[in-house]
């Protein structure tokens, strides 16, 4: 992923955070669901977010929760 995780502010992080802990999701899976959320934002075209969040949560699904870099 072209962002690295140092990017996220640090209030975001802590939201982050504490939506993960409260709904039991790894905290890793919503930063890089943020990540690619914020890097979509910025093209003109949106196609690719449904498709690319549907295999980040498949693959955490199928294989359990690896930080795909």
């Amino acid at each position: 992923m072209s962002t690295e995780q140092e990017d996220i502010d640090p209030e975001i992080e802590k939201l982050i955070a504490e939506q993960a802990d409260e709904r039991n999701i790894p905290e890793d899976l919503l930063k890089e669901i943020y990540v690619l959320e914020k890097e979509m934002v910025t093209m003109d075209r949106r196609a690719g977010l449904p498709s690319e969040l549907r295999q980040i949560l498949e693959n955490y699904v199928d294989n359990g929760w690896t930080m795909q870099e």
